[in-house]
Parts: structure tokens; C-alpha cells; sequence
């Protein structure tokens, strides 16, 4: 009867001619807010990052009204707002230069900064011209290391060394934008100094931006407080059952995993891996029966997924100092032992506990098999 219709609505959606009359019933919502507004600055990246802006807008929800700031996906000159925590969209995006009459419009009170990632480079002076008071959350090193992660092209800690090895770093690893990587941290280093405040989620975090920053007062604020159960005991069995959480990037430890996972096969040891997450890429790993992948999760299932694996200790490869580590908090949850290096937050969060099993951050290969050694010896 209507052999237009799919194509008649495709059309009506495209041009979506109530977007505008949206807009202006969003605006209209936010400027009778009886609540002040605060912006969020984050990215598209996800992650624990975003995890806390989300958890942190739950907990506000009742004293402020809050809205996510985020570059658009595909065309990052523009940008994009979200109401929060529900995440549902202003309709309309925005130019930089379009921004400001925005958020004057709307009365807005503060900022909270929690990533410049992704951001043009002069996006900090952008922030401060707007004349609106702002705090900062650090959630990771980019202040400071263009590589985000303090880690060296082997995705292990760089050991922060002088500037021209910083600089020698950036050339062979270029960063858009970033050409002089003195210059990168003496703007940034205005930037932090005119904030309000600037929050940290560990000690170690603290300790590692001082090095550079050294006139900051970086406030401690741990992301959360984990209710920790009681540590577990191993099963009583000859094999030994290692889980590893989350996207398991090169910085993450990927290349150690894989590493360590193939010298464990020539070592002939009873051990089976099961990466409750994902890898950033294929793995290559002698015996695929060692290993098992689950995919992406949600963080309510971490719980399930440990149990139905038999897993007996999680191991976190990773060799760079992490901020804080939610993939932590979820094993720290469920009571399991825990292999871990020494350094960042994970040492932080656990200092010296009898049933934990520790690796210096520069570890090789054959010093986890020897600690897997000793965990099955434990066993029993």
C-alpha cells in the first residue's frame, strides 16, 4: 500500500526536524535548573575513567546536575554533551568556538577536568580563557608523558629518565601535536596550578607527577573503598588455575603475557590461564589449550565468571605504574590471591599481606614461573 514507507522514514530521520525544537527544550531544562551545573570533561575512550565520571555523577546526582563533555568520535573538531548519569544526548553538537556562550547560558558553575587526551593540544588554555572555576582528576600520566602510560616502546616502565631521553622517546614514538615535550609540560604545568584542586586516586600517583610537578598539592581521593572478603584458600589440587581481568593492552603487560604463557609451556608446568577480558591483539601462544579468552564482560558477571573458570589467583602483567586499577577492586572483592608488581597503586593498595605473591616491575619470564612454582607448592 505504501511502497515508499522504509525509504520515507529514512528520509524523516535524516533530517530529524525536531532537533532543533529539542535543543532548545534542553536548554530551556537546564537554565531552570534549581541545581547548580557542572561539566564533566572526559573522552570516548571508556575504561576505569570513565567508569568514576559515571559512578561520581550517580553519587551527585541530588546536589548538582551534570553534563559529559566529549569530543564526537568521528569528528573530533566538534563537540559533544551528555546529561548525566543517564547519558542522553544534547541535541545538537558544538563548535569550540561555540562552547563558552553555551555554558554561560546555562549558568554554569565548574569544571571538573578529567582528561585532555583526544583534545586539540592548546585545549588547556582553552579551559582557562573560559573563565569558569575547575578542578582535575588525574586518571593517568599524559600531564606529563606523552605516551599516557610512563612505559617505553616494550610497554614496560620508562624509569622516568632526564628530558632529552623524554624527547628522544616522542621523536621515535611520535604524539599529535606534541613535538617538544619541555614545552608540553611547562603548559601544562599552568594549567594545573590554576586549579582549584587537583585530585589524585593513589599515593603512587601522587608521587610519580611530583617528580615533575613539584609545587602541585595533589590531593588524595581513591576512586573507591573496597569491602575486601576474607583471603581464599587454593584448592587442594596438582594444576593451578591463573585468571587475568580486563583489556590487556601492550602497557598492560600483553607482550609479558604472552612471554611468560609460552616459557610456562616449556616448563611443562600444570597451570591454565583464563583472560576474563580481552587482548588488544592476537596472541601467540604455543599450546591454545593453556588459554582461554572470554571476551568482554560486564562488571557484574566478574564474580561468575571467576567461579565458573575455577580460578584460584589472578595475575595482573602489567609493568607501568596504573593510577588506581578497578580490575584490582574486582579481585580485591573476591578474595583471591593476588600476583602483582611492585610499583603504582597495585603495591599501594597492597602492602605487605601474607597469601599475595609479588614481581618486580622489570621481571623476566622465568621469574613468574618460578613464582608459579612456589604457588603450586603452596598448594599443597
Amino acid at each position: 500500500i505504501y511502497p515508499n514507507y522504509k525509504r520515507s522514514v529514512s528520509n524523516f530521520i535524516k533530517k530529524d526536524v525536531l532537533k532543533k525544537d529539542r535543543f532548545k527544550l534542553d536548554l530551556e531544562i537546564l537554565k531552570e535548573s534549581s541545581l547548580p551545573i557542572t561539566i564533566s570533561i572526559g573522552n570516548n575512550r571508556g575504561g576505569g575513567t570513565f567508569k568514576f565520571i559515571q559512578q561520581r555523577a550517580k553519587k551527585m546526582q541530588n546536589e548538582e546536575q551534570r553534563l559529559f563533555l566529549t569530543p564526537n568520535a568521528s569528528f573530533p573538531e566538534k563537540l559533544e554533551l551528555f546529561f548525566m548519569p543517564e547519558m542522553i544526548p544534547i541535541s545538537r553538537e558544538f563548535k569550540f568556538s561555540e562552547i563558552n556562550e553555551f555554558f554561560k547560558n546555562i549558568n554554569t558553575s565548574h569544571l571538573e577536568v578529567h582528561q585532555i587526551l583526544d583534545y586539540p593540544y592548546w585545549f588547556s588554555n582553552f579551559i582557562l580563557n573560559l573563565n569558569i572555576g575547575y578542578s582535575i582528576f588525574v586518571h593517568d600520566f599524559f600531564f606529563k608523558c606523552p605516551q599516557i602510560t610512563l612505559t617505553d616502546v616494550d610497554g614496560i616502565y620508562c624509569n622516568e629518565p632526564n628530558i632529552n631521553e623524554c624527547q628522544s622517546c616522542t621523536n621515535k614514538r611520535p604524539v599529535e601535536e606534541i613535538k617538544n615535550v619541555a614545552d608540553w609540560r611547562k603548559k601544562n604545568s599552568l594549567f594545573l596550578n590554576n586549579a582549584k584542586d587537583i585530585f589524585v586516586p593513589s599515593k603512587s600517583t601522587a608521587y610519580h607527577m611530583s617528580k615533575e610537578f613539584k609545587d602541585i598539592n595533589f590531593k588524595l581521593k581513591p576512586h573507591e573503598l573496597v569491602e575486601r572478603k576474607r583471603l581464599r584458600r587454593f584448592n587442594k589440587t596438582k594444576s593451578l588455575s591463573i585468571g587475568i581481568l580486563g583489556a590487556i593492552s601492550k602497557e598492560k603487560g600483553l607482550d609479558f603475557l604472552e612471554q611468560t604463557i609460552n616459557c610456562i609451556i616449556k616448563s611443562n608446568l600444570p597451570v591454565k590461564f583464563h583472560l576474563i577480558g580481552f587482548p588488544s591483539r592476537e596472541l601467540i601462544i604455543n599450546d591454545n589449550s593453556i588459554l582461554t579468552i572470554t571476551g568482554p564482560y560486564e562488571d557484574s558477571n566478574v564474580a561468575k565468571l571467576l567461579d565458573q573458570y575455577g580460578i584460584e589467583a589472578i595475575w595482573f602483567p602489567t609493568r607501568a605504574p596504573e593510577t588506581f586499577s578497578f580490575t584490582l577492586s574486582h579481585a580485591l572483592k573476591n578474595g583471591l590471591p593476588l600476583i602483582i608488581p611492585t610499583i603504582g597503586s597495585f603495591e599501594e593498595r597492597i602492602p605487605n599481606e601474607e597469601g599475595h605473591y609479588k614481581f618486580h616491575w622489570n621481571a623476566k619470564p622465568e621469574d613468574l614461573v618460578s613464582i608459579f612454582k612456589n604457588m603450586i607448592k603452596d598448594k599443597n
